[in-house]
């Protein structure tokens, strides 16, 4: 990531105020915005990514039908703990 992960934190105003000029620079290739609701005390994460469907084979049978290999990949996923106390900074 070009840009410092660390400048997009604390309020939602503030961190939408830092994103989109980014954004519109190039500097950042995609935006999600997640909301989380999670029990108090409690460990919690986000992942955030998409699941891409790969074609990895192809078989044909002798009357010429052909029957596709498709394989599941997890593309562009992040994982980010969240502390169980959170910061409304």
């Amino acid at each position: 990531m070009a840009a410092n992960q660390r400048q997009f934190t604390g309020p939602i105003a503030d961190v939408l105020a830092k994103v989109e000029p980014a954004q519109k620079k190039g500097q950042l290739g995609s935006v999600r915005r997640v909301d989380l609701s999670a029990v108090e005390n409690r460990p919690a994460s986000v992942h955030v990514g998409e699941k891409k469907l790969f074609v990895i084979g192809l078989t044909v049978a002798a009357v010429g039908q052909v029957r596709r290999v498709i394989n599941h990949r997890r593309s562009s996923c992040l994982l980010v703990p969240l502390s169980s106390s959170p910061s409304l900074s």
